[in-house]
C-alpha cells in the first residue's frame, strides 16, 4: 500500500521540512510580498507561487500564513487579466 510517508525516505525528513517551510520560508515570502505587476520584486515567481499553492495545502495544512500570500497573488493574477 502506498503511505503517504513514502514520498520521504525518511519519516524525520518531512518534519524537517514542514519546520523549514513554517519558520523559514513561508515567513520570508509573506514579510517580502509585494503587489505589483513586476514579477522581478517578487520573492517567488508565479510558476513557484502555483507550484507550492496546488501542493502545500496538501502536504502541510497546517501553515496558516499561506492564506495571506495566497490573496496577494491570486490579486496579482486578476489585475494581470483585467488589464
Amino acid at each position: 500500500m502506498v503511505d503517504k510517508e513514502n514520498g520521504y525516505r525518511h519519516r524525520w525528513q518531512k518534519n524537517i521540512m514542514g519546520k523549514m517551510m513554517a519558520k523559514v520560508l513561508i515567513p520570508f515570502i509573506n514579510k517580502n510580498r509585494v503587489e505589483c505587476s513586476d514579477e522581478s520584486w517578487w520573492p517567488i515567481t508565479m510558476k513557484n507561487f502555483k507550484a507550492l499553492d496546488y501542493h502545500l495545502p496538501i502536504k502541510f495544512p497546517r501553515i496558516h500564513q499561506w492564506q495571506a500570500i495566497a490573496q496577494c497573488y491570486n490579486n496579482i493574477k486578476q489585475a494581470q487579466t483585467e488589464g
